[in-house]
């Protein structure tokens, strides 16, 4: 991304330097070396150049000449050595932003925060999931995880609070419980990047609102709340009100400069890029799910829609060639939904010229022979409103489809790679046991795998020469799992 036009529509569409975002340059090594942002009354107010320590991706400070009187949420001029790393390519010290110190566990994931004279501690499971949270030495907040490794709550112990996420395809609101009062829900609208946009009480009614700059800072004047605060923010993910960081799993962000506090886990997968580069440096186009790679959105989005629209004729999700197993499959279900909110708008349309013809047709006959002309007409806009309808369930019913199939056991509807030996091979992406969904000689497959990634079975519910069948695999070699005899599926009772 080179640059970002902020514009919006009132009759005609009307561009200003309100929010905009210019001069966004980088190095060889894809490091930002410059950004300029304005804010809503189109003040320049970072004129922003990226100084790093000579020879490597690491940020030594940010030297700014915008007017900072115009924001204060953003980056400031900033001391020679703002940012301190340790041996391990962890950010440890941001001098303007109060932290002292930050001290990083094995995994590389931060423990303990020293901000402001206040102390901050992290605690983690085995799997890397963040499961407490230590405000200043008395706030607790305890997550809870589902079978699914997605949060399903945050409790506060000291407030009797309980923040419980609703779920759906995605995360779609939150339930506050407090022991003193009754539960209030609050919904998300979301952007294609799954950011939260804005934030409804259960009546409709607006609770609040965030709109973002790319890399995903807080537009300057565009945030609100009316309601309880929400830290879910860029991408859905977690900013942490006491630092300010993004908590993505693997690796804390800060939305402020577009870089990540620490170094890729997945660097070898992005060679030629600095291991603290956020999306391939192109944030309207892809989200990074948990801190270790990018998900191209847009992909699974055009490829939902082209199968949608023409009846599955494209086949463009089948022969999708994605970057890893699971990164389209958010694209295809907003592309799913986009469908269903355009087959809906067919429909009204379509409901409307078969009204206006029936009243044409009706009124032309009724008003004597030389009115007649008007029936034809008429006839001929119900007729094609028939078919507008008729479009709109076609394509409604199609995306339905895709969608539910797409939940459908959390398999993936697309090849899934293969080893040396034909066999499918786990997702690199996917935390704990998973399931992919692929299609080999015309028929789908079925596949799950355990917690360490080893294939555990392989499900061909339409074969047609052994009939719907199961092969369970041996996994005493890892290297070489051992396919056992075929067994036909049961069906439950």
């Amino acid at each position: 991304m080179k640059k970002s036009d902020f514009g919006y529509n009132s009759g005609s569409w009307i561009s200003t330097n309100r929010f905009d975002v210019t001069n966004i340059n980088y190095d060889n090594n894809g490091d930002i070396t410059a950004i300029n942002r304005y804010n809503k009354d189109s003040q320049l107010f970072d004129i922003q150049t990226f100084n790093y320590f000579s020879g490597g991706n690491k940020l030594k400070y940010i030297y700014d000449i915008g007017n900072s009187s115009y924001s204060s949420t953003d980056i400031d001029m900033q001391v020679e050595n703002n940012y301190e790393y340790d041996d391990m390519g962890n950010m440890i010290k941001d001098t303007q932003q109060g932290i002292g110190l930050i001290l990083y566990d094995l995994q590389n994931l931060p423990v303990r925060i020293y901000k402001n004279n206040n102390v901050f501690e992290y605690i983690y499971d085995a799997n890397g999931n963040r499961v407490s949270k230590i405000e200043s030495g008395n706030t607790v907040w305890n997550y809870a995880y589902g079978a699914n490794g997605k949060t399903e709550a945050r409790i506060q112990d000291s407030q009797d609070l309980i923040k419980h996420n609703l779920w759906g395809n995605d995360l779609l609101g939150i339930t506050e419980s407090i022991s003193s009062s009754t539960d209030e829900k609050y919904y998300f609208l979301k952007d294609h990047l799954g950011s939260i946009k804005m934030r409804l009480f259960e009546d409709g009614t607006v609770a609040g609102y965030d709109d973002y700059y790319p890399f995903g800072m807080i537009l300057n004047g565009r945030s609100s709340s009316t309601g309880s605060t929400e830290e879910y923010k860029f991408t859905g993910k977690e900013r942490d009100t006491e630092t300010g960081l993004d908590y993505f799993g693997a690796r804390q962000y800060d939305s402020k400069i577009g870089r990540w506090l620490s170094v890729d886990p997945l660097a070898d997968k992005y060679p030629g890029w600095s291991p603290y580069h956020y999306c391939l440096n192109n944030p309207i186009r892809g989200v990074d799910p948990d801190g270790r790679g990018f998900w191209d959105i847009v992909s699974g989005v055009s490829n939902s829609l082209s199968d949608n629209n023409t009846m599955g004729l494209t086949k463009a999700r089948a022969n999708a060639n994605y970057e890893n197993s699971s990164h389209g499959r958010i694209g295809e279900q907003i592309g799913n939904v986009l469908s269903l909110v355009q087959s809906g708008a067919e429909f009204l349309t379509g409901g409307t010229m078969v009204g206006g013809g029936g009243a044409l047709t009706i009124g032309g006959a009724a008003t004597g022979p030389g009115e007649l002309v008007l029936a034809p007409a008429g006839i001929a806009t119900t007729a094609a409103g028939v078919a507008v309808i008729a479009d709109a369930i076609g394509v409604g019913a199609v995306a339905l489809n895709n969608m539910m199939e797409g939940n459908n056991g959390g398999g993936y509807d697309q090849p899934a790679s293969r080893n040396e030996q034909g066999r499918p091979q786990a997702d690199p992406e996917a935390q704990g046991p998973h399931s992919t969904l692929s299609t080999r000689n015309g028929e789908k497959q079925g596949h799950t795998f355990n917690k360490e990634g080893q294939l555990e079975s392989e499900v061909s519910p339409f074969d047609k020469r052994h009939g719907p069948h199961e092969h369970k695999y041996n996994n005493s070699d890892p290297q070489n799992p051992v396919r056992g005899k075929w067994e036909p599926l049961k069906k439950d009772n």
